[in-house]
Protein backbone atom coordinates (compact mmCIF):
# COMPACT_ATOMS: atom_id res chain seq x y z
CA UNK A 1 0.00 0.00 0.00
CA UNK A 2 1.48 3.67 -0.83
CA UNK A 3 -0.15 7.15 0.02
CA UNK A 4 -0.42 9.51 -2.90
CA UNK A 5 -0.55 13.08 -2.07
CA UNK A 6 -0.69 16.34 -3.39
CA UNK A 7 0.23 17.54 0.47
CA UNK A 8 3.18 19.25 1.58
CA UNK A 9 6.20 18.45 3.67
CA UNK A 10 4.15 17.64 6.91
CA UNK A 11 2.56 14.61 5.60
CA UNK A 12 5.60 12.47 6.38
CA UNK A 13 5.24 13.81 9.65
CA UNK A 14 1.81 13.69 10.17
CA UNK A 15 1.51 9.68 9.15
CA UNK A 16 3.92 9.04 12.04
CA UNK A 17 2.51 11.27 14.33
CA UNK A 18 -0.82 9.05 13.85
CA UNK A 19 1.59 5.87 13.98
CA UNK A 20 -0.10 4.44 10.69
CA UNK A 21 3.27 4.34 8.50
CA UNK A 22 4.08 0.96 9.65
CA UNK A 23 1.01 0.25 6.82
CA UNK A 24 2.48 1.79 3.84
CA UNK A 25 5.51 0.43 1.63
CA UNK A 26 5.85 4.05 0.49
CA UNK A 27 4.44 7.70 0.81
CA UNK A 28 4.61 9.80 -2.15
CA UNK A 29 4.06 12.75 -1.81
CA UNK A 30 4.04 15.67 -4.79
CA UNK A 31 6.45 18.38 -3.10
CA UNK A 32 9.03 15.67 -3.22
CA UNK A 33 11.59 16.67 -5.81
CA UNK A 34 12.18 13.45 -6.69
CA UNK A 35 8.25 13.09 -8.02
CA UNK A 36 8.00 16.45 -9.58
CA UNK A 37 4.41 15.52 -10.41
CA UNK A 38 1.07 16.51 -8.94
CA UNK A 39 -2.32 14.85 -8.77
CA UNK A 40 -4.01 14.35 -11.35
CA UNK A 41 -1.00 14.02 -13.48
CA UNK A 42 -0.17 10.51 -14.21
CA UNK A 43 3.23 10.96 -13.48
CA UNK A 44 2.63 10.51 -9.55
CA UNK A 45 0.17 7.47 -9.83
CA UNK A 46 3.37 5.95 -11.78
CA UNK A 47 5.47 7.04 -9.73
CA UNK A 48 3.61 5.51 -6.67
CA UNK A 49 3.23 2.17 -8.85
CA UNK A 50 6.92 1.21 -9.96
CA UNK A 51 7.78 2.58 -5.92
CA UNK A 52 5.87 -0.04 -4.96
CA UNK A 53 6.38 -2.89 -7.71
CA UNK A 54 3.01 -2.94 -8.99
CA UNK A 55 1.62 -2.48 -12.80
CA UNK A 56 -1.42 -0.74 -12.84
CA UNK A 57 -3.70 -3.15 -13.36
CA UNK A 58 -2.61 -4.88 -10.10
CA UNK A 59 -3.30 -1.72 -8.54
CA UNK A 60 -6.58 0.27 -6.62
CA UNK A 61 -6.58 4.20 -5.86
CA UNK A 62 -8.91 4.74 -3.17
CA UNK A 63 -9.58 8.75 -3.23
CA UNK A 64 -11.68 11.29 -1.82
CA UNK A 65 -11.48 14.26 -5.16
CA UNK A 66 -12.96 13.43 -8.72
CA UNK A 67 -11.06 15.53 -10.47
CA UNK A 68 -7.47 14.40 -8.53
CA UNK A 69 -8.17 11.00 -7.68
CA UNK A 70 -10.57 9.69 -10.23
CA UNK A 71 -9.08 11.61 -13.06
CA UNK A 72 -5.31 10.86 -12.33
CA UNK A 73 -5.85 7.19 -11.55
CA UNK A 74 -7.73 7.05 -14.32
CA UNK A 75 -5.36 8.36 -16.28
CA UNK A 76 -1.89 5.80 -15.44
CA UNK A 77 -4.32 2.77 -15.67
CA UNK A 78 -5.09 2.52 -12.28
CA UNK A 79 -9.03 1.03 -11.14
CA UNK A 80 -10.37 4.24 -9.01
CA UNK A 81 -12.81 4.19 -6.72
CA UNK A 82 -14.46 7.64 -4.92
CA UNK A 83 -14.48 8.21 -1.15
CA UNK A 84 -17.66 9.85 -0.81
CA UNK A 85 -17.43 10.31 3.21
CA UNK A 86 -20.82 13.19 2.98
CA UNK A 87 -22.71 11.05 0.15
CA UNK A 88 -22.41 14.13 -2.20
CA UNK A 89 -21.13 12.98 -4.68
CA UNK A 90 -23.75 9.83 -5.89
CA UNK A 91 -23.76 9.26 -9.72
CA UNK A 92 -20.48 10.97 -10.41
CA UNK A 93 -18.07 7.44 -10.28
CA UNK A 94 -19.21 3.90 -11.05
CA UNK A 95 -17.75 3.30 -8.17
CA UNK A 96 -18.21 4.80 -4.98
CA UNK A 97 -17.88 4.03 -1.62
CA UNK A 98 -18.82 6.01 1.75
CA UNK A 99 -16.04 4.92 4.38
CA UNK A 100 -13.17 2.64 4.14
CA UNK A 101 -14.79 0.25 5.80
CA UNK A 102 -16.84 -0.73 2.72
CA UNK A 103 -13.93 -1.59 0.49
CA UNK A 104 -13.22 -4.97 1.24
CA UNK A 105 -16.79 -5.76 0.24
CA UNK A 106 -16.41 -4.08 -2.85
CA UNK A 107 -13.17 -5.83 -4.37
CA UNK A 108 -14.89 -9.52 -3.15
Amino acid sequence: MAIISNWDTLLYNTVETLEIDGYFEEIVASHDQRIQSAKPDAAIFEYALEAVGVSSNEAIHVGGSYESDIIGAQSAGIRAILLDREGTQDGRWGEIIHSLHTLPDLLK
